[in-house]
């Protein structure tokens, strides 16, 4: 298929401007849906609380960790929209930032398992920005929106431009049918414009080539960093997400001949995650002056959460944790991961994984197929997946309305990888 190089500007200006406009009013406009009401966490609605924190009391206040206002009234849920926690608690810290305004009901809270980096650090030196001109919260979530709204699509146009106009289509309706999609783009705790780093990073050709060509550990570290620093739950995803860069844009790249490329990559990623929890232990002993041993104990505790961890926890560490769920429980979960809605119907993995079996099937069958995709990278990509959840059970299973996105940082990219006979094929139907 192909498309007149002037329709197609004149299409992908539509595409870009539509579809900032649409999250910026998905973000700003008062629309009745739990999706857009809903956060991943209450720690996302404490943001404006936090800044006004940062500005009264320091940055370094509450050990730089978040912190802001929670409501004590309980019928406020997630499940209601007339009643809605999120809305609630944003509510509540927005008029403290921007009234000044503290109710008696409400109390402080802060969540000292993450170093503060996202939703309190950066959101306050975006604010310092936004409030030259307004001290309203409302365009620091714009920010946020159009930064992450720009990245999606910078990664759309990259792909458009690798592949084609058609394969770059599909990967717009895979990442915007899927469901949490939009809790993620607006998202303090764990911005889109972060996670998509090596993806975005990759598609340069001169970064790419640099990092091919030297294996260079402080570029890999650099890329790494900043996604790697959102949560310890991400693990080795940031790494997939960073090879699939790589076979994503550079034709021909294999992991079996780059393998120190790939083996380096994996262990930078995890003492990355060592680095991220080492850094609010290191904030709670030397900002909060709490105890060490307290500090520990509260480790173990989190990492009990965790399956292989929670049969050796001593007496002193019993959990309640959703890690006791079965085997069967657990593959059962993974499969019915929903990771497209059309409103019609809904995808889940086990229908990726049924298309893709039987795509891999029609190419054995007939294997002299223009084109295919690399099936050998989409279903390591998904092993890992599989272990890594699998290895943090308890947190998976207990917050299981989570873990689609993840899949949008590599499984989704990984399936436009696609391989001619003995070379990657180039659209650009320009």
């Amino acid at each position: 298929m192909r498309i007149n190089q002037k329709f197609l500007k004149i299409l992908n200006i539509l595409i870009f401007i539509s579809t900032i406009s649409l999250f910026i009013y998905v973000e700003t406009g008062d629309i009745q849906h739990l999706a857009v009401k809903n956060r991943f966490t209450e720690i996302d609605s404490r943001v404006p609380g936090g800044i006004k924190f940062s500005i009264n009391e320091g940055l370094d206040s509450y050990g730089m960790f978040d912190v802001g206002y929670d409501t004590l009234d309980p019928k406020y849920t997630s499940f209601s929209l007339e009643l809605n926690l999120y809305d609630k608690v944003e509510k509540i810290n927005v008029d403290f930032l921007e009234k000044n305004k503290t109710e008696t009901i409400n109390y402080i809270n802060s969540y000292k398992k993450l170093s503060g980096l996202y939703p309190r650090i950066l959101p306050y030196l975006i604010y310092k920005f936004t409030s030259l001109f307004s001290d309203k919260f409302i365009f620091v979530q714009i920010l946020y929106t159009v930064l992450s709204t720009i990245s999606f699509l910078f990664l759309f146009f990259k792909i458009q431009k690798k592949y084609s106009f058609l394969t770059s289509s599909i990967f717009y309706l895979l990442f915007v049918t899927n469901p949490f999609l939009i809790t993620y783009i607006s998202s303090f705790i764990a911005p889109l414009f972060v996670s998509l780093i090596p993806l975005a990073c990759l598609s340069s050709y001169k970064v790419r080539n640099k990092v091919i060509k030297s294996k260079s550990s402080i570029i890999i570290f650099f890329i790494l960093l900043f996604p790697s620093l959102i949560s310890n739950t991400q693990g080795p995803i940031i790494f997939l997400s960073f090879i699939t860069g790589l076979k994503l844009f550079e034709d021909n790249f294999s992991l079996i001949k780059n393998k120190v490329l790939v083996i380096k990559s994996f262990l930078i990623s995890m003492f990355l995650i060592l680095f991220g929890e080492l850094l609010w232990i290191l904030q709670r002993i030397f900002l909060l002056k709490e105890d060490t041993s307290f500090v520990f104990g509260e480790l173990v505790g989190s990492v009990g959460k965790y399956n292989i961890f929670n049969q050796v926890l001593t007496s002193d560490y019993k959990l309640e944790s959703c890690s006791n769920i079965s085997n069967y429980e657990f593959v059962n979960l993974f499969l019915n991961l929903k990771i497209n809605d059309f409103l019609f119907f809904e995808v889940y993995l086990k229908h990726y994984l049924l298309l893709l079996s039987a795509l891999f099937v029609l190419n054995k069958i007939k294997a002299e197929h223009d084109i295919k995709l690399d099936f050998q990278f989409i279903f390591f990509n998904l092993a890992t997946y599989f272990v890594w959840f699998f290895i943090i059970k308890g947190a998976f299973a207990c917050h299981i309305h989570v873990y689609p996105r993840y899949l949008l940082l590599a499984f989704i990219p990984s399936i436009f990888i696609y391989i001619k006979k003995n070379h990657i094929i180039l659209y650009t139907n320009l």
